[in-house]
């Protein structure tokens, strides 16, 4: 629930760039959306939830442009499913592993069938 309200605000964050006629940025809503929640409640900085959902997003980020300039089949059909499963999981890692000693190798073909549901 709180990671909804969480990716819910920042795509708000990210939408409302509209309204005051400026370009969207991803990278801005991402840092503004965690101000805000920092300054509502500092201890989200050890909250391993917080840390996951924002490091997939800024995964996402970082990752998916870069791999879409280099292969131009990997933007068609299921490739971009499975691209972004696995992207979804870079930044993310060493928290999964700090937090839960883990490697969970299942998570990128988990999310293929449940991210559609």
């Amino acid at each position: 629930r709180v990671s909804a309200l969480r990716a819910a605000f920042m795509y708000l964050v990210y939408l409302t760039a509209d309204l005051f006629g400026r370009e969207r940025d991803a990278p801005t809503a991402l840092s503004l959306a965690a101000l805000v929640f920092l300054v509502i409640d500092p201890g989200l900085i050890m909250d391993t939830g917080a840390l996951l959902s924002f490091l997939s997003v800024a995964s996402i980020l970082l990752f998916s442009p870069r791999i879409q300039d280099a292969d131009a089949w990997w933007q068609r059909g299921p490739y971009e499913a499975v691209r972004t499963a696995v992207i979804v999981q870079i930044l993310p890692m060493p928290v999964a592993l700090r937090a839960f000693h883990v490697l969970p190798l299942v998570s990128p073909a988990a999310n293929l069938v449940v991210v559609p549901l």
